[in-house]
């Protein structure tokens, strides 16, 4: 077996522009543990489902209205 067997060809990814609760969500729907962030067909970095449900929580205390979005971790 190679790795590119193992690498998806289309990977699951988002944008550093997208909310943290639509990052969440492709993940859980995915089933999917780290998500990559993409901008302009590069790497800038991982988000972790436990970081996301760390920030999640923590914005718990945002005002309604405020938009949060995928932190690079």
């Amino acid at each position: 077996m190679r790795f590119s067997d193992l690498v998806a060809h289309d990977p699951i990814s988002v944008s550093p522009e997208t909310s943290l609760v639509r990052a969440a969500t492709v993940m859980v729907s995915s089933g999917i543990r780290h998500l990559p962030v993409v901008e302009e067909g590069r790497l800038l970095g991982m988000l972790d489902i436990s970081d996301a449900c760390r920030a999640l929580v923590a914005l718990r205390n945002i005002p309604d209205g405020a938009v949060a979005t995928a932190a690079v971790v």
